[in-house]
């Protein structure tokens, strides 16, 4: 009988995630394509703490969009991120489910943008590098279901603008604003043959960036895996996502672009891969993830890719 690699348990139950949100409003999100969707999305591991460790580098275009409540035109970004995210599984039951929760602390140690970017009025810059601390993201309640080969996990989170944001600056470590997220993670997984079909869903509220007063629209994302579990030690297979925005941006926009028109949307897929490492007495997950955009409109569009190592305390 085939047996999940350690770094899908450990990833089990933590459907969250936290944001280097450092674009503006326009072209990006609080949700970060395809950071969501691995392995075992829907299970919860063994009582006890988790640590995982994420390194990322995305490099992504976006059209004309509006930053700090501006309209701008095209852009290149490139950013190197790294997230922490320690997690607490428990035996407690509520509502007959397995009670949890994560908290998600993020840094950005570097990210550019070359293109036409607006900084002010009435100047232009050719590029701009910034790093910090991004917005923290807490899921103060994840809540499992587990019946033979189904496994739910229910989650309520919330990103707080923790990082840095100046509306005059064309790059910032922080979305600057609120958002809730509700949603659910569904797993089926067959322990005889490996083979599982994971989703992640979440519904995302944003409250309006006081400093631009300017409100990104509610979205929806969808992360998903279809994946074999070939041994203890090592799983592969192919990761995804969709977002959406389900209403409109709102805010005055000083240029040619109309706040109500934007409603962003992109899908993408990509290879995914676990290893269970022997160290000592332990063993470490190392997860490798490409995931490549298939198509965007109004949103950032481009390459991600992924490092993780997790452990389990």
């Amino acid at each position: 009988m085939r047996k999940p690699a350690i770094a899908a348990i450990m990833a089990a139950g933590v459907v969250g995630g936290g944001s280097p949100a450092f674009a503006g409003e326009g072209g990006g999100s609080h949700y970060v394509p395809g950071t969501q969707g691995e392995f075992l999305l829907g299970v919860f591991g063994p009582a006890g703490v988790y640590l995982r460790n994420d390194t990322w580098f995305y490099d992504y275009d976006v059209g004309a969009h509006v930053r700090n409540g501006l309209a701008v035109g095209s852009a290149n970004q490139q950013a190197w991120l790294n997230t922490t995210r320690l997690s607490w599984l428990t035996d407690t039951e509520v509502f007959g489910a397995r009670y949890g929760g994560s908290v998600v602390l993020t840094y950005v140690l570097d990210a550019d943008i070359s293109g036409q970017v607006v900084t002010d009025p009435g100047g232009f810059t050719r590029g701009r590098s910034i790093s910090g601390f991004a917005d923290l993201y807490v899921a103060p309640v994840l809540l499992n279901w587990s019946q033979d080969k189904h496994h739910f996990t229910f989650k309520l989170g919330a990103y707080a603008p923790t990082g840095s944001f100046d509306p005059d600056k064309a790059l910032n470590t922080s979305r600057n604003y609120w958002t809730a997220e509700i949603g659910g993670a569904y797993s089926w997984f067959n322990p005889q043959s490996g083979f599982e079909v994971s989703a992640n869903f979440g519904y995302l509220h944003n409250w309006e960036n006081p400093d631009t007063d300017y409100r990104t629209g509610e979205e929806v994302h969808l992360d998903w895996t279809v994946a074999q579990h070939v041994s203890k030690s090592f799983t592969a297979g192919i990761s995804g996502y969709f977002y959406a925005q389900v209403e409109a941006d709102e805010g005055n926009v000083v240029g040619p672009l109309d706040a109500s028109d934007i409603k962003a949307w992109s899908y993408g897929l990509g290879p995914v891969a676990q290893w269970n490492v022997p160290v000592g007495g332990t063993s470490i997950g190392v997860t490798a993830k490409a995931l490549f955009d298939i198509d965007a409109k109004d949103r950032l569009s481009g390459n991600l890719y992924m490092l993780s190592l997790s452990y389990a305390f």
